[in-house]
């Protein structure tokens, strides 16, 4: 992926208009063991209270997913339900992955997240709310 098509990459929330395109995502064959179905995730994060769902985006079309949360226990945020789908993996899905921490600390920046470390990113005292 290029730095200008890498820069056509994008996280926003999931809405009334991109949860059906999050829903039909669909993992490689030999990942579907590793992963649970994306409505699953949706489900998780509108029931459960604790994961918070986004969208990923090339230009205008959803190729991916993603959800976080935060630890009460340390007060970090942690990614989960990571996907891209499979028509998109050979070709852009190495690149969103290793571009995932950059995407979700710029999106994010607005809940007072400031520090990444691995997966795991610690939040401004009471500034990110759950």
């Amino acid at each position: 992926m290029t730095e200008d098509s890498e820069s056509q990459v994008a996280l926003r929330p999931v809405d009334r208009d991109n949860w059906r395109d999050i829903a039909r995502l669909k993992a490689a064959e030999s990942q579907r063991e590793f992963v649970v179905e994306p409505s699953y995730n949706l489900a998780l994060c509108c029931y459960d209270g604790e994961w918070h769902p986004l969208a990923v985006y090339l230009l205008e079309r959803v190729i991916g997913f993603l959800m976080w949360t935060v630890d009460p226990a340390d007060d970090s945020c942690w990614l989960g339900g990571i996907l891209v789908d499979q028509s998109y993996q050979r070709h852009r899905g190495p690149s969103v992955l290793v571009r995932h921490r950059a995407l979700w600390t710029d999106t994010m920046a607005w809940r007072g997240l400031e520090h990444v470390r691995g997966s795991k990113v610690t939040r401004k005292r009471g500034v990110c709310s759950r």
